[in-house]
This record gives structure tokens, C-alpha cells and sequence, in this order.
């Protein structure tokens, strides 16, 4: 985890200091877990806009975590996380809403009262929901 300053906490992963909420403090810690199970820091995106080309709205919509891999045709969307002080049906809807526009083969939904709640793989006739994070090598295996 990164350093403390008040309510701040420094994020390593994006180079500054940044409001410590319960939420940040669940993306820190799943960030160090995805280093720990092989995700190269240099495929892992934090707190990045969502592009959705079909809503007028102005909203600021940035997804939470998104690791990436390599493939044929460079980086391709491997493993969205959305974090979460509590797990409830919004988030859900949330982290689906994501992936309609980024297109990941993996999501999961991490919270502090869960270490990691869900991770489902969309393309399976039916999504399977696992209580950790599977390995970058582990998930790589399933990309074709």
C-alpha cells in the first residue's frame, strides 16, 4: 500500500496523492494483489475514462482497474475490476456497463467486506463466479 499524509494516500501506480476513501483504499490493495499474481504493472490502468460513443451525457464515467495483455494485435482488454467499500446490485450493473464498451473477457467486483468477491468470465454459456483473482498466466490461457 502506499504512503499516508492525513487523509491522503500516495498511489504508486499513478504517481500522486489521493483522497483516501474506503474505495481507494480497496483499489490499492487489489493492485498490490494483481502485481503479487503476475499482472505486469505496465498492463494495469487505474481510474481511466470510459468512452461511450452512444450516450449524450457528460458524466465523467473512468473505470477502476483494467489489466490488459498482449495479442496478435497489440493490447487487447484482459481483466476489468470495479471497486467497491460494498458489494451491492449497482455495482454489478456498473462494472457490466463498463465492459459493454471496453470489452474485457474477465470482470470482477472487489470490495473491503469481500477480499475478492466476483470474476467471471462473460463468454462461458454460464458465468462462473470465483472468491479470488486468477493468476495473469491463468487467465492468459483462456485468450485464444
Amino acid at each position: 500500500m502506499g504512503c499516508y499524509n492525513l487523509n491522503k494516500l500516495y498511489d504508486p501506480y499513478r504517481g500522486k496523492w489521493v483522497v483516501e476513501t474506503p474505495e481507494e483504499q480497496v483499489r490499492q490493495k487489489v493492485i498490490a494483489e494483481l502485481v503479487f499474481l503476475g499482472y505486469p504493472k505496465s498492463l494495469i490502468s487505474v481510474e481511466k475514462s470510459v468512452v461511450d460513443q452512444t450516450s449524450y451525457s457528460s458524466a465523467n464515467r473512468r473505470f477502476d482497474i483494467l489489466c490488459s495483455t498482449k495479442h496478435n494485435e497489440g493490447l487487447i482488454p484482459l481483466l476489468l475490476i470495479e471497486c467497491k467499500d460494498k458489494t451491492d446490485m449497482s455495482a454489478i450493473a456498473q462494472v457490466v456497463g463498463y465492459n459493454e464498451r471496453i470489452g474485457a473477457p474477465f470482470v470482477c467486483i472487489a470490495s473491503k467486506d469481500l477480499r475478492f468477491t466476483q470474476c467471471a468470465h462473460p463468454g462461458f454459456l454460464a458465468i462462473t463466479w470465483d472468491e479470488e483473482i486468477p493468476s495473469f498466466n491463468e487467465l492468459n490461457s483462456y485468450i485464444s
